[in-house]
């Protein structure tokens, strides 16, 4: 014999109901790690970042994956142009 009649098994669905409708926020999108550069001078260049220290080629006309943290450092080089982030 039970004392609630039974009503403790109603509940139960209608509570887990109610978690199933929360919404949940879409995590934050990623910062970028690149940027895609293109040299669109003659000749190759060859730069180093100054906040990493790695050597990037540039030949002209071709699109090079740069360390986001070396993008200044490049920013003042004449006909390297940013492409988009990666």
């Amino acid at each position: 014999m039970s004392c609630c009649g039974g009503s403790r098994s109603k509940l139960t669905p209608s509570a887990n109901v109610g978690a199933a409708t929360r919404t949940v926020p879409p995590p934050a999108p990623a910062r970028p790690t690149l940027v895609i550069v293109r040299y669109e001078g003659k000749g190759t260049l060859t730069g180093y970042g100054s906040a990493t220290g790695r050597k990037y080629r540039f030949p002209p006309s071709v699109e090079i994956a740069v360390d986001i943290r070396d993008r200044l450092a490049l920013r003042g080089v004449p006909n390297l142009r940013e492409i988009r982030f990666a």
